[in-house]
Protein backbone atom coordinates (compact mmCIF):
# COMPACT_ATOMS: atom_id res chain seq x y z
CA UNK A 1 0.00 0.00 0.00
CA UNK A 2 2.79 2.42 0.98
CA UNK A 3 4.41 2.04 -2.58
CA UNK A 4 1.53 2.59 -4.30
CA UNK A 5 0.41 5.67 -2.33
CA UNK A 6 4.60 6.82 -2.75
CA UNK A 7 4.66 5.83 -6.45
CA UNK A 8 4.74 8.64 -8.88
CA UNK A 9 5.68 11.80 -6.49
CA UNK A 10 2.76 10.87 -4.08
CA UNK A 11 0.07 10.62 -6.53
CA UNK A 12 -1.93 8.45 -5.35
CA UNK A 13 -1.17 9.54 -1.77
CA UNK A 14 -2.43 12.83 -2.88
CA UNK A 15 -5.95 11.79 -3.16
CA UNK A 16 -6.36 10.50 0.08
CA UNK A 17 -8.73 12.82 1.77
CA UNK A 18 -9.46 10.83 5.33
CA UNK A 19 -6.84 8.45 7.46
CA UNK A 20 -9.56 6.31 8.61
CA UNK A 21 -8.37 2.94 8.77
CA UNK A 22 -4.87 4.01 9.51
CA UNK A 23 -4.33 2.51 13.14
CA UNK A 24 -5.85 -0.49 12.24
CA UNK A 25 -3.22 -1.53 9.60
CA UNK A 26 -0.98 -0.04 12.52
CA UNK A 27 -1.87 -2.37 14.61
CA UNK A 28 -2.05 -5.32 11.98
CA UNK A 29 1.58 -4.34 10.85
CA UNK A 30 3.07 -4.33 14.74
CA UNK A 31 1.79 -7.49 15.53
CA UNK A 32 3.27 -9.35 12.09
CA UNK A 33 6.50 -7.96 12.67
CA UNK A 34 6.59 -9.07 16.09
CA UNK A 35 5.93 -12.43 15.46
CA UNK A 36 8.82 -12.45 13.09
CA UNK A 37 11.16 -10.91 15.71
CA UNK A 38 11.19 -7.40 13.78
CA UNK A 39 11.51 -4.36 15.91
CA UNK A 40 7.63 -3.95 15.85
CA UNK A 41 7.34 -0.35 17.37
CA UNK A 42 9.76 1.14 15.51
CA UNK A 43 9.35 -0.36 12.11
CA UNK A 44 5.66 0.36 12.11
CA UNK A 45 6.09 3.82 13.70
CA UNK A 46 8.56 4.45 10.49
CA UNK A 47 6.02 2.94 8.02
CA UNK A 48 2.73 5.02 9.82
CA UNK A 49 4.83 8.12 9.27
CA UNK A 50 5.61 7.78 5.56
CA UNK A 51 1.91 7.22 4.97
CA UNK A 52 1.11 10.71 6.48
CA UNK A 53 3.53 11.92 4.44
CA UNK A 54 2.53 10.54 0.90
CA UNK A 55 -0.97 11.77 1.95
CA UNK A 56 -0.28 15.51 1.61
CA UNK A 57 -4.01 16.03 1.59
CA UNK A 58 -5.34 15.06 4.36
CA UNK A 59 -8.88 16.95 5.49
CA UNK A 60 -9.36 13.85 8.37
CA UNK A 61 -6.97 13.00 11.07
CA UNK A 62 -9.19 9.98 12.43
CA UNK A 63 -6.90 7.75 14.99
CA UNK A 64 -8.01 5.49 17.90
CA UNK A 65 -5.61 4.26 20.44
CA UNK A 66 -5.78 1.50 23.26
CA UNK A 67 -2.62 3.10 24.62
CA UNK A 68 -0.30 6.19 25.48
CA UNK A 69 2.25 4.33 23.52
CA UNK A 70 -0.15 4.12 20.60
CA UNK A 71 -0.49 7.72 20.57
CA UNK A 72 3.10 8.84 20.50
CA UNK A 73 3.61 6.30 17.79
CA UNK A 74 0.92 8.12 15.53
CA UNK A 75 1.91 11.60 17.00
CA UNK A 76 6.07 11.15 16.18
CA UNK A 77 4.30 10.10 12.67
CA UNK A 78 2.87 13.51 11.66
CA UNK A 79 5.23 15.70 13.83
CA UNK A 80 9.15 16.02 14.09
CA UNK A 81 11.66 18.45 15.56
CA UNK A 82 12.42 21.83 14.02
CA UNK A 83 16.33 21.53 12.47
CA UNK A 84 16.11 25.46 14.09
CA UNK A 85 15.50 24.11 17.54
CA UNK A 86 17.41 23.57 20.34
CA UNK A 87 17.65 20.69 23.31
CA UNK A 88 16.49 23.05 25.56
CA UNK A 89 13.99 24.58 23.84
CA UNK A 90 12.39 21.98 21.36
CA UNK A 91 10.19 23.48 18.37
CA UNK A 92 7.45 20.35 17.38
CA UNK A 93 6.08 21.47 13.60
CA UNK A 94 3.94 19.19 11.16
CA UNK A 95 5.60 16.82 8.66
CA UNK A 96 3.78 19.09 6.32
CA UNK A 97 1.79 21.92 6.24
CA UNK A 98 -1.75 19.77 6.15
CA UNK A 99 -3.02 23.09 4.93
CA UNK A 100 -6.43 21.42 3.97
CA UNK A 101 -6.91 19.76 7.71
CA UNK A 102 -10.62 20.13 8.67
CA UNK A 103 -11.51 17.49 11.32
CA UNK A 104 -9.19 16.09 14.01
CA UNK A 105 -10.81 12.76 16.23
CA UNK A 106 -8.84 11.19 19.12
CA UNK A 107 -10.17 8.20 20.71
CA UNK A 108 -9.81 5.36 22.77
CA UNK A 109 -11.50 1.90 23.32
CA UNK A 110 -10.60 1.50 26.94
CA UNK A 111 -13.49 1.89 29.55
CA UNK A 112 -11.56 4.74 31.36
CA UNK A 113 -9.63 7.50 29.96
CA UNK A 114 -6.28 7.26 29.28
CA UNK A 115 -4.51 10.01 29.61
CA UNK A 116 -1.90 11.55 27.05
CA UNK A 117 0.05 14.67 26.69
CA UNK A 118 -1.20 16.34 23.21
CA UNK A 119 1.22 19.66 23.88
CA UNK A 120 3.94 19.13 20.77
CA UNK A 121 1.04 17.68 18.58
CA UNK A 122 -0.76 20.51 19.03
CA UNK A 123 1.28 23.48 19.30
CA UNK A 124 2.61 22.08 15.61
CA UNK A 125 -0.87 22.17 14.49
CA UNK A 126 -0.50 25.96 15.64
CA UNK A 127 2.66 26.68 13.75
CA UNK A 128 0.92 24.49 10.28
CA UNK A 129 -1.02 26.53 7.93
CA UNK A 130 -3.97 25.45 9.33
CA UNK A 131 -6.19 28.38 10.18
CA UNK A 132 -9.33 26.90 11.83
CA UNK A 133 -10.81 23.21 11.78
CA UNK A 134 -14.22 22.26 11.32
CA UNK A 135 -14.26 19.24 14.10
CA UNK A 136 -12.99 18.08 17.13
CA UNK A 137 -13.38 15.02 18.70
CA UNK A 138 -12.54 13.55 21.61
CA UNK A 139 -13.42 10.23 23.05
CA UNK A 140 -12.25 8.47 26.41
CA UNK A 141 -8.97 10.36 25.95
CA UNK A 142 -7.93 12.91 28.59
CA UNK A 143 -5.26 16.06 28.42
CA UNK A 144 -2.34 15.53 30.57
CA UNK A 145 -0.09 17.74 31.10
CA UNK A 146 3.70 17.56 31.42
CA UNK A 147 5.07 18.66 34.74
CA UNK A 148 5.68 22.45 35.32
CA UNK A 149 2.98 23.30 32.43
CA UNK A 150 0.60 25.95 33.99
CA UNK A 151 -2.86 24.35 33.41
CA UNK A 152 -4.52 27.83 33.24
CA UNK A 153 -2.71 28.37 29.46
CA UNK A 154 -3.49 24.81 28.15
CA UNK A 155 -5.91 24.91 25.89
CA UNK A 156 -6.45 24.30 22.21
CA UNK A 157 -4.95 26.82 20.32
CA UNK A 158 -6.94 26.70 16.82
CA UNK A 159 -10.67 28.01 16.59
CA UNK A 160 -12.75 25.07 15.84
CA UNK A 161 -16.97 25.55 14.54
CA UNK A 162 -18.04 21.60 16.52
CA UNK A 163 -16.30 20.25 19.39
CA UNK A 164 -17.55 17.29 20.89
CA UNK A 165 -15.89 15.70 24.19
CA UNK A 166 -17.40 12.31 24.84
CA UNK A 167 -15.95 11.27 28.31
CA UNK A 168 -18.36 9.14 30.26
CA UNK A 169 -16.04 8.59 33.13
CA UNK A 170 -14.46 12.07 33.74
CA UNK A 171 -15.64 15.51 35.02
CA UNK A 172 -16.30 18.40 33.31
CA UNK A 173 -13.37 20.08 34.75
CA UNK A 174 -11.00 17.79 33.25
CA UNK A 175 -12.31 18.35 29.71
CA UNK A 176 -11.70 22.44 29.19
CA UNK A 177 -8.55 21.88 28.13
CA UNK A 178 -9.73 21.14 25.01
CA UNK A 179 -11.72 24.00 24.86
CA UNK A 180 -10.54 26.37 21.79
CA UNK A 181 -8.66 29.77 23.10
CA UNK A 182 -10.47 31.00 20.51
CA UNK A 183 -14.34 30.53 20.00
CA UNK A 184 -15.36 32.57 17.79
CA UNK A 185 -16.39 30.05 15.16
CA UNK A 186 -18.01 27.49 18.15
CA UNK A 187 -21.42 26.70 16.99
CA UNK A 188 -21.74 23.27 17.86
CA UNK A 189 -20.95 21.46 21.27
CA UNK A 190 -21.28 18.20 22.85
CA UNK A 191 -19.93 16.86 25.91
CA UNK A 192 -20.70 13.41 27.85
CA UNK A 193 -19.09 13.09 31.19
CA UNK A 194 -19.74 14.10 34.83
CA UNK A 195 -19.79 17.39 36.90
CA UNK A 196 -20.17 18.39 40.45
CA UNK A 197 -23.27 18.04 41.98
CA UNK A 198 -23.74 21.88 42.46
CA UNK A 199 -24.09 22.74 39.10
CA UNK A 200 -20.80 25.48 40.07
CA UNK A 201 -18.99 24.14 37.10
CA UNK A 202 -20.82 24.65 34.19
CA UNK A 203 -21.26 28.57 35.25
CA UNK A 204 -17.95 28.97 33.00
CA UNK A 205 -19.99 27.59 29.79
CA UNK A 206 -20.73 31.06 28.60
CA UNK A 207 -17.52 32.44 28.53
CA UNK A 208 -16.00 28.78 27.25
CA UNK A 209 -18.11 28.50 24.40
CA UNK A 210 -19.02 32.09 23.68
CA UNK A 211 -21.97 33.89 22.14
CA UNK A 212 -21.84 31.82 18.42
CA UNK A 213 -23.54 28.46 20.32
CA UNK A 214 -26.11 27.22 18.03
CA UNK A 215 -26.59 23.57 19.50
CA UNK A 216 -25.76 22.46 22.64
CA UNK A 217 -25.71 19.02 24.13
CA UNK A 218 -24.58 18.21 27.52
CA UNK A 219 -25.27 14.29 29.08
CA UNK A 220 -24.29 13.48 32.20
CA UNK A 221 -24.52 9.99 33.66
CA UNK A 222 -25.41 8.77 37.42
CA UNK A 223 -25.96 5.36 38.39
CA UNK A 224 -28.32 7.47 41.14
CA UNK A 225 -30.91 7.98 38.16
CA UNK A 226 -31.16 4.02 38.14
CA UNK A 227 -32.06 3.74 41.82
CA UNK A 228 -34.70 6.28 41.68
CA UNK A 229 -38.15 4.88 42.42
CA UNK A 230 -40.24 8.18 43.75
CA UNK A 231 -42.37 9.23 41.02
CA UNK A 232 -41.84 13.17 41.69
CA UNK A 233 -38.71 15.50 42.05
CA UNK A 234 -35.90 13.95 44.08
CA UNK A 235 -32.06 15.12 44.01
CA UNK A 236 -30.13 11.98 42.92
CA UNK A 237 -26.78 13.33 41.80
CA UNK A 238 -27.31 14.81 38.61
CA UNK A 239 -26.17 18.39 38.27
CA UNK A 240 -28.45 21.52 39.43
CA UNK A 241 -29.28 24.18 36.62
CA UNK A 242 -28.13 27.04 37.76
CA UNK A 243 -30.14 30.43 35.18
CA UNK A 244 -27.15 32.32 35.06
CA UNK A 245 -25.39 29.64 32.82
CA UNK A 246 -28.72 29.81 30.36
CA UNK A 247 -28.73 33.21 29.89
CA UNK A 248 -26.04 33.67 27.04
CA UNK A 249 -26.98 31.68 24.41
CA UNK A 250 -28.85 34.03 21.70
CA UNK A 251 -28.34 32.13 18.72
CA UNK A 252 -28.94 28.78 20.47
CA UNK A 253 -31.37 26.81 17.79
CA UNK A 254 -30.87 22.98 19.61
CA UNK A 255 -30.74 22.32 23.58
CA UNK A 256 -29.97 19.22 24.92
CA UNK A 257 -29.43 18.50 28.94
CA UNK A 258 -30.15 15.30 29.77
CA UNK A 259 -29.22 13.94 32.90
CA UNK A 260 -29.73 16.94 35.29
CA UNK A 261 -31.43 18.37 38.10
CA UNK A 262 -33.10 21.49 37.76
CA UNK A 263 -35.61 21.77 34.57
CA UNK A 264 -37.81 24.44 35.61
CA UNK A 265 -40.69 26.74 34.44
CA UNK A 266 -38.36 29.33 35.66
CA UNK A 267 -35.56 27.87 32.93
CA UNK A 268 -38.04 27.86 30.28
CA UNK A 269 -38.69 31.74 30.47
CA UNK A 270 -34.85 32.42 30.96
CA UNK A 271 -34.38 30.54 27.77
CA UNK A 272 -37.75 31.95 25.88
CA UNK A 273 -36.14 35.37 26.67
CA UNK A 274 -32.29 34.82 26.18
CA UNK A 275 -32.79 32.41 22.97
CA UNK A 276 -35.62 33.30 20.82
CA UNK A 277 -34.44 31.03 18.14
CA UNK A 278 -34.45 28.08 20.14
CA UNK A 279 -36.35 25.55 18.31
CA UNK A 280 -35.45 22.20 19.45
CA UNK A 281 -35.49 21.26 23.91
CA UNK A 282 -34.88 18.02 25.61
CA UNK A 283 -34.52 17.59 29.45
CA UNK A 284 -34.59 13.21 28.68
CA UNK A 285 -33.58 11.14 32.17
CA UNK A 286 -33.62 14.85 33.83
CA UNK A 287 -35.48 16.24 36.90
CA UNK A 288 -38.41 18.67 37.00
CA UNK A 289 -37.60 21.11 40.14
CA UNK A 290 -39.91 24.11 41.83
CA UNK A 291 -38.31 27.28 40.54
CA UNK A 292 -38.08 28.53 44.29
CA UNK A 293 -37.07 25.17 45.77
CA UNK A 294 -34.72 23.12 43.72
CA UNK A 295 -35.26 20.24 46.28
CA UNK A 296 -39.19 20.58 46.30
CA UNK A 297 -41.11 16.86 45.27
CA UNK A 298 -44.70 18.80 45.45
CA UNK A 299 -46.03 18.46 42.08
CA UNK A 300 -47.98 21.66 43.01
CA UNK A 301 -44.42 23.87 43.44
CA UNK A 302 -43.17 22.41 40.72
CA UNK A 303 -46.04 23.57 38.55
CA UNK A 304 -48.17 25.85 40.94
CA UNK A 305 -49.72 27.95 37.86
CA UNK A 306 -50.90 25.82 35.08
CA UNK A 307 -52.30 29.00 32.78
CA UNK A 308 -48.67 30.12 33.04
CA UNK A 309 -47.29 30.99 29.87
CA UNK A 310 -44.28 28.82 30.71
CA UNK A 311 -46.12 25.56 31.29
CA UNK A 312 -45.04 22.60 29.58
CA UNK A 313 -48.44 20.84 28.63
CA UNK A 314 -47.24 17.36 29.40
CA UNK A 315 -49.39 14.46 30.03
CA UNK A 316 -48.92 13.26 33.70
CA UNK A 317 -47.17 9.66 34.01
CA UNK A 318 -49.16 6.96 34.99
CA UNK A 319 -48.09 4.84 38.53
CA UNK A 320 -46.45 2.45 36.15
CA UNK A 321 -44.19 4.49 33.95
CA UNK A 322 -43.27 7.08 36.25
CA UNK A 323 -39.52 7.16 36.38
CA UNK A 324 -40.03 7.27 32.65
CA UNK A 325 -39.78 10.84 31.01
CA UNK A 326 -42.87 12.05 29.38
CA UNK A 327 -43.06 13.08 26.15
CA UNK A 328 -42.93 16.64 25.14
CA UNK A 329 -45.23 17.63 21.90
CA UNK A 330 -44.38 20.52 19.67
CA UNK A 331 -46.62 22.60 20.80
CA UNK A 332 -46.58 21.91 24.88
CA UNK A 333 -44.57 25.22 25.96
CA UNK A 334 -47.36 28.10 24.87
CA UNK A 335 -45.35 30.31 22.11
CA UNK A 336 -42.33 27.89 21.46
CA UNK A 337 -42.52 26.85 17.58
CA UNK A 338 -40.59 23.39 17.94
CA UNK A 339 -40.22 19.88 19.23
CA UNK A 340 -39.08 19.45 22.38
CA UNK A 341 -39.23 16.33 25.06
CA UNK A 342 -39.08 16.30 28.90
CA UNK A 343 -37.66 14.68 32.12
CA UNK A 344 -39.43 12.96 35.13
CA UNK A 345 -41.16 15.25 37.73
Amino acid sequence: MLDALESNGNEFGQLVRDSYGLTAWFRQLQTSLADQGIDSATAAQTWCRKIVEACRNLQSIDFFCSTVNDFNSFSNAVIRQSPASSPSHPQQTLVHSFSGLRNLSFGSDRLFVIGIDFTNLFEALRRSSVVHLNSLQIMQVGWTLPTGQDPAISRFLLPVRELDILKETTTFASSVRFFPQDNSILEHFELEGNTTADGKELLCLPDLLGGKIKSLSLFFFSDAYDRVTEPWSANFGAPLLKLDTWSRFPLLISLTLSGTHGPSLALLQTLSKSSPLLRRLSFTSSEWVSSHDSNSTVPSEIFPNRNSRYYPRVHSPSTASSRHPPNFRPNQIRNFQGSAEGGRY
